[in-house]
């Protein structure tokens, strides 16, 4: 499976994510596409790759018009919530501000809260890079041990050392450490990205094979090269199955028009897919089954979203057994821009291939062309061996060239 392997030497945020994510191959424009699904206007992304010291690496920069942005991170968090950004998005940056919002319930008093006078985009920051882990398909995140910094930070309570409480207590149970380096190299906001991400924290995992490093670059200059190193490669899947749940109920008395919001809101809990199935039920009512696959850490919040959205009085729930074909995304570049491609595959072995159907909606749409004409255009110029050869690859953005400057 897809993984990555994030070395926090200078410590981490969103935006130094972003800029190895994109100098492994997100497309800055397919950022900045993703983020006008939310109702802030003047989101602009900057990439260019900098030399940090005389190290190559990519700088992101994220803008949009202060006054538009919350100053809250729940509001955000709302806003993500109801835009049109994948589940994925949605479901991880909500486990995020959940990891932060436990954190200050803690430690805070009622009403406070970290974030307010920071840097709105630092928020912007963690919505992109999720957008980015998203496209290159990761499915393994892990990693280093996290540099901290040292010195003191700015806290509702006043002065206190790096890091600050509220970090301390999200990184709890995660390796890091703090040097002579004065600076808070991990706000809050870092720290709960590494936590609700990280699937492994320490050294390489084992089984991983590295296909290429990029560096992402933060914004000051430290005594350490200020960058975040991410190895992207391959985990070796031992086992293709897994165990999930399927929930399921039957309902002849609900307003057909509520299933699409019903949908959303189990695909933003967690929900691995939903679908509908048309049955007839006693006495000859038409009646629709509600299915729901989910693994076993979302499902209290699957369920309780049906009985609350739904008119049922009762649900199945089984234990299910799947199987998958191994599934990676790479991008591939068109005459109409950069497009993701699904393959999936046993072993060496292709199977199956298919481009991205939100990419080609919106190349469709930009262009004024017919969807299954871009779709057969792209899947016909690329040939199944070329998957074979570039499916592990990361793509790295030609159009960067080092300025030779320090940032």
């Amino acid at each position: 499976m897809r993984a990555i392997y994030l070395d926090c030497f200078a410590g981490i945020c969103g935006t130094m994510l972003l800029g190895a994510l994109c100098e492994a191959g997100v497309p800055a424009i397919f950022v900045e596409q993703e983020l006008q699904k939310l109702p802030f206007s003047g989101c602009l992304l900057t990439v260019r790759a900098i030399s940090k010291q005389g190290l190559n690496s990519c700088l992101a920069e994220l803008s949009a018009h202060q006054s538009d942005l919350p100053d809250s991170l729940h509001e955000t968090a709302c806003i993500v919530a109801r835009s049109s950004l994948s589940a994925y998005v949605k479901n991880r940056f909500n486990e995020i501000v959940d990891c932060v919002t436990a954190a200050e319930t803690k430690l805070l008093p009622a009403g406070s809260s970290v974030y307010k006078g920071y840097d709105k985009t630092e928020i912007l920051g963690i919505i992109s890079s999720l957008i980015g882990l998203e496209y290159l398909g990761i499915q393994h995140i892990a990693f280093s041990p996290l540099h901290v910094g040292s010195g003191f930070v700015e806290s509702p309570f006043g002065l206190l050392p790096v890091p600050s409480p509220v970090t301390s207590e999200i990184l709890s149970g995660i390796p890091f450490y703090s040097t002579v380096l004065v600076g808070e190299l991990v706000t809050p906001l870092g720290a709960a990205l590494v936590a609700t991400l990280g699937s492994q924290f320490g050294s390489l995992p084992a089984g991983f094979h590295s296909k290429m490093i990029a560096y992402g670059a933060g914004k000051s200059d430290l005594a350490v090269v200020n960058v975040l190193r991410v190895y992207v490669g391959e985990i070796a899947v031992e086992s293709d199955h897994c165990n999930v749940k399927v929930v399921e109920t039957n309902i002849d008395d609900l307003n057909p028009q509520i299933y699409g919001y019903v949908m959303e809101r189990l695909f933003a809990a967690g929900a691995s897919d939903v679908y509908l199935t048309a049955l007839v039920m006693k006495k000859g009512r038409p009646g629709t089954k509600l299915t729901v696959i989910v693994q076993e850490k979302y499902l209290q919040g699957i369920v309780k979203i049906m009985f609350a959205e739904t008119s049922t009085v009762g649900m199945r729930i089984f234990d299910c057994d799947t199987v998958h074909l191994e599934r990676i995304i790479t991008s591939i570049n068109t005459q109409w821009g950069p497009v993701r491609v699904k393959t999936g595959k046993i072993g060496d072995e292709v199977l199956n291939v298919s481009p991205e159907y939100e990419d080609l909606k919106r190349i469709a749409q930009e262009n004024n062309i017919s969807l299954k004409q871009i779709y057969a255009t792209i899947l016909g110029e690329t040939s199944t061996a070329h998957y074979r050869n570039k499916q592990t690859e990361g793509v790295i953005n030609d159009n960067f060239k080092p300025d030779n400057g320090s940032e």
